[in-house]
């Protein structure tokens, strides 16, 4: 059940809303609501519901609302059960909001979410949840019972927590886009609340970024005239301010600064590592490449993230990432490269050249992680970008080196062990092997090895382990049910003849083998059936597929999931993504794959897996047209390792079907993230594997590749794709997919200089669009005939048609689709020479696109309003404008808009 008050207060089952008969019954709710799960009493809901209008005995007909409350949300309760929700108490009610779902408490764990990853320096992931906070506001808070006695003070709490959400997102956005995108969004706000000293004050900073001086000191003198008719003083950090904009001074400082990386947060400590990592991080800073070395499990990928992250400050351009753990297809190296860095791809280069000429002259760290099955192709990228990038320096972990030219190889070794397991526990005590024992079970079991005989247990362990950190983890998993000595006594033991702790050494690989499988026979047999699934996984999960795939209940699905987390069998995966999730390291990955094979469930596993990823990919396609828009773009991004194993699975068993939908509903996502070869790649092996043309989404599939080999400059390739999939969907009836397909040969058309014909294609996508009651799609072709209309002269009809689209995408809640709208609203009021307008839809576009993620519109929204300043003869206003376009195209190698695009 979910309740709601962020708006009208409502009740929700399964989606659908309770009818609430009456105000009253809204009142009920909403008193108990402000409440959480407190309890109220009889008197103070009387008094909240009917005020001064009492009944003849109030307390029966508070009784009576009650039980038709109850009867709402508990349609199955007999007389003789208890309520579960509204639940009678001390003369009172209090409602079971615990187990269910309030949309104030994710509004406030969001906004919190966001405000930790800003400071933490994690911009985008905090505009993200930040977006989602505030998707969540369906109007006034409490709407309706705004100024009821009883709920002010919350109405005024929430309020408040609501600008201060969006402060944090102008924040957010002014590190990840730039000052240029916040400030008309600013001064709104100012007009607004001019008691928010925070929003006079990030205005007048924004101002002074861009350059604009003597406007940022204007807005301080405002803000000071502002505040004290509110009987606020201006406070001393508003006074510096004033003072350093008087002065002059070099560009402000962002109110937070962007953290150059991409790197996770530890979800625990790092133990023994500080004398290495002493000596390793002279060495990454003098060499251009550092490649460690190590068996699995020895703890390369942490001790190489730490590294990283100690040296962010020395790299202007960053530090970044790339994780290889899960990327099996050599072909997508460079693809996952060039991701990682955010960078865009455009027809003129090949992936690989462009990320030489996108990292020639940034100095920048790249970390490659897990390079061992991909080591070949990996040691010729690197050479590659190591030979053209000067400034650039790269960080490897391998089991192996690459054998590239200057390549410093450093070892990493296990941790040190005690010298002696008879020695005595205080001197044991100081091995870093023990220390991580004894750390990572007391996380489990407090008491553990807090006894001398635990101790010396203890040492054997982490002797017996050799001090591999990931076999010491699962070994100390075991601390919530046996004793020291018993874990002694089971884990597996070092080769007599075993020698030294080397890379090669076949015994460290023995003993993390044998420590995985004895860890895996240690759990139930349901535990292990579904940990055997979890293998299938190719990156992150969240419960929800866990469950799905392990043919298990969410509940069940949580509780295995945690007790999973407590023996290190599968990680915690911090994600941009709005849910939970989890990882599986490689080696224990190996581990359940094989285990899948040996119990004949491999196949049968996969393929769920497979499904599993195929309707996700349909569901998320659809919310990114929505206001869950930027969580479904984060999920999809989270979530692309395993779309890429769903899709390569398709393939090797030929079920094709869920293989292409995934690949189809990834192609909007890829789009926008700036991907060409990708969904070249994909859609192309989906087409060479010959499905018949009865396959769904086979339409699509053609349609979407023409798409791409258009942007690609396959011109020819694009004509040839395009006509199958209108063929395939006319022969097929598939109306929808019809109207899809045309949406690219209107584009074409238009930009091959055929507005009329794609004006006609228009008009056909909006018919079928209004016969099958898709809103989004008949807003696309709205928007695309205001520009096509626009060039062939008739501006009148093209203004109406980007109104009506603009209209539309902002009733559907779709940011991005309403920046498209802006903009070409804003390039029509260019050609009526209504400059003012002109600039003023460019600043909405570029604001609201910049919102979204959609830094190709943003560009163009801002090179409008560069030419309408231009125009009326605002010269440092249209530099300003071409300046913040340039730096958007220069920062993400943005390629141009396909809406503007030219053959």
């Amino acid at each position: 059940m979910r309740f709601e008050v962020l708006g009208p207060v409502r009740v929700l089952r399964d989606g659908n809303v309770l009818p609430l008969t009456s105000g009253r019954q809204q009142a009920l709710l909403a008193n108990l609501l402000i409440e959480r799960a407190g309890h109220v009493s009889a008197d103070q809901i009387i008094q909240a519901v009917w005020g001064d209008d009492l009944p003849a005995n109030p307390a029966n007909t508070l009784q009576h609302a009650v039980a038709q409350v109850r009867k709402l949300l508990e349609p199955t309760r007999t007389r003789r059960d208890r309520p579960k929700v509204l639940i009678s108490e001390g003369g009172g009610y209090r409602l079971a909001v615990e187990g269910n779902e309030y949309d104030v408490i994710e509004f406030e764990e969001a906004v919190e979410a966001g405000r930790a990853l800003l400071e933490g320096g994690r911009a985008k992931a905090a505009a993200a949840r930040l977006e989602a906070a505030l998707d969540l506001w369906r109007g006034p808070a409490f709407t309706g019972f705004e100024h009821a006695e009883f709920a002010v003070e919350e109405v005024h709490r929430l309020s408040e927590l609501r600008v201060h959400a969006r402060e944090l997102l102008l924040d957010a956005r002014c590190v990840t886009h730039g000052a240029a995108t916040v400030i008309g969004e600013l001064e709104s706000l100012v007009a607004e609340y001019p008691h928010r000293e925070g929003l006079w004050t990030r205005l007048a900073q924004a101002l002074y970024q861009e350059g604009r001086h003597s406007e940022a000191l204007r807005v301080l003198q405002s803000a000071e005239r502002g505040l004290g008719q509110h009987g606020i003083e201006p406070s001393a950090d508003m006074r510096e301010l004033g003072e350093r904009v008087l002065a002059d001074a070099p560009a402000l400082a962002a109110n937070i600064d962007a953290a150059k990386h991409n790197l996770p947060e530890a979800t625990t400590s790092l133990v023994g590592r500080e004398d290495f990592l002493d000596e390793l991080l002279p060495i990454v800073e003098r060499t251009r490449l550092t490649t460690l070395l190590g068996p699995r499990g020895a703890g390369k990928t942490r001790v190489a993230i730490e590294a990283a992250r100690r040296l962010a400050g020395s790299y202007g351009d960053g530090v970044w990432l790339v994780r290889l753990e899960d990327l099996f297809d050599p072909e997508l190296l460079a693809v996952t490269t060039a991701t990682t860095l955010d960078m865009g791809e455009d027809k003129a280069n090949t992936v690989q050249r462009a990320l030489v000429d996108f990292l020639s002259a940034k100095e920048a760290l790249v970390v490659f992680d897990h390079c061992g099955h991909l080591a070949a192709d990996v040691a010729d990228l690197v050479e590659l970008l190591l030979r053209e990038c000067h400034a650039l320096t790269v960080l490897a972990t391998c089991q192996s080196a690459l054998n590239i030219a200057d390549e410093h190889a450093v070892a990493v070794p296990p941790l040190s062990v005690p010298a002696d397991s008879n020695s005595s526990p205080g001197r044991a005590d100081d091995a870093p092997a023990l220390q991580l024992l004894l750390e990572r079970a007391r996380a489990l079991d407090p008491a553990f090895g807090s006894v001398g005989t635990d101790r010396v247990a203890g040492s054997e362990i982490a002797t017996a382990l050799r001090g591999m950190p990931l076999a010491i983890e699962l070994a100390a998993g075991l601390a919530d049910g046996l004793e020291a000595a018993d874990i002694a006594r089971h884990v597996p033991r070092q080769s007599e003849d075993a020698e030294g702790v080397s890379g090669a050494d076949p015994d460290l690989a023995r003993i993390l083998s044998e420590t995985i499988a004895w860890s895996y026979r240690m759990l139930d047999e349901g535990e292990r059936t579904f940990f055997r699934t979890l293998a299938t996984f190719a990156g992150s999960f969240d419960t929800a597929a866990a469950a799905a795939i392990g043919q298990v209940d969410e509940t069940q699905a949580t509780m295995m999931i945690n007790r999973l987390l407590k023996r290190s069998l599968i990680a915690r995966h911090l994600t941009d993504a709005p849910t939970s999730h989890y990882r599986i390291l490689g080696s224990l990955r190996e581990f359940g794959l094989a285990q899948l094979a040996q119990s004949d469930e491999l196949v049968a596993a996969r393929d769920r897996h497979l499904d599993y990823f195929a309707a996700l990919a349909e569901q998320l396609d659809d919310g990114l047209q929505t206001t869950r828009q930027l969580a479904a773009f984060e999920t999809l991004a989270e979530q692309q390792a395993n779309m890429r194993s769903a899709m390569a699975w398709s393939l090797e068993t030929a079920r094709l079907q869920p293989g292409i939908g995934i690949a189809v509903w990834n192609c909007r996502f890829w789009d926008w993230r700036g991907s060409l070869s990708e969904p070249a790649l994909w859609t192309g092996r989906f087409l060479g594997a010959n499905p018949s043309e009865r396959t769904k989404f086979v339409s699509l599939l053609n349609s979407w590749a023409g798409f791409f080999a258009w942007e690609l400059g396959d011109f020819g390739r694009a004509a040839e794709l395009s006509a199958a999939g209108l063929r395939i969907a006319t022969e097929q009836g598939d109306r929808l997919g019809l109207a899809a397909t045309l949406t690219g040969t209107a584009l074409q058309e238009r930009v091959r200089g055929n507005p009329s014909e794609a004006s006609r294609r228009n008009a056909e996508i909006r018919s079928i669009a209004s016969d099958l009651a898709e809103p989004w799609l008949q807003a696309w072709a709205d928007n695309h005939d205001g520009l096509a209309l626009l060039a062939a002269g008739r501006v009148a009809a093209a203004e109406a048609a980007a109104e009506q689209s603009l209209q539309a995408f902002t009733r559907l809640g779709d940011k991005r689709a309403t920046g498209w709208a802006l903009t070409v609203l804003a390039q029509v009021t260019l050609e009526q020479k209504r400059y003012e307008r002109t600039i003023e839809l460019a600043d909405r576009a570029a604001d609201v696109s910049a919102a979204s993620g959609d830094s190709r519109n943003a560009a163009w929204a801002l090179e409008l309003g560069a030419q309408a300043s231009r125009a009326i003869g605002d010269i440092a206003a249209a530099e300003r404008y071409a300046a913040a376009a340039a730096a958007l195209i220069e920062g993400r190698d943005v390629p141009q808009s396909p809406w503007k695009r030219a053959d």
